[in-house]
């Protein structure tokens, strides 16, 4: 079915490191969950979706490393997350397809982290 970077988490947790304020964040991800994520029936993924979102939020608050190393293992860290509680049988038949997704995110994520990006007002 080929690789699908999830953009969505990638983004997520480098806006997390950008210092957004809990509440701010807590509407990007709702909001993520009930509009990009959708089913039709309130289900399991945008559930867990926001779960490990929140997760990685306040993990990155207490992680001692720079914030480019932070950002780094929470993407691995949330990917994998996110296929455990969500798939874990895909992940188990499909580990070349994950790892590769995985190699995307973190690609996407250090570009994304790297892009200079306007100080806040």
């Amino acid at each position: 079915s080929g690789i699908k970077p999830n953009l969505e988490l990638v983004v997520l947790i480098s806006l997390a490191a950008l210092a957004v304020s809990f509440y701010e964040y807590l509407v990007l991800i709702l909001s993520a969950g009930l509009i990009i994520k959708f089913e039709p029936i309130w289900g399991f993924m945008p559930i867990t979706f926001i779960l490990v979102m929140l997760i990685a939020f306040f993990l990155n608050r207490r992680l001692p490393w720079p914030r480019y190393l932070n950002v780094i293992f929470l993407i691995f860290f949330s990917t994998l997350l996110l296929y455990l509680l969500a798939a874990p049988v895909f992940l188990y038949n499909n580990w070349p397809s994950v790892l590769w997704e995985l190699i995307y995110n973190l690609t996407l994520g250090t570009i994304l982290f790297l892009m200079p990006w306007p100080k806040r007002i």
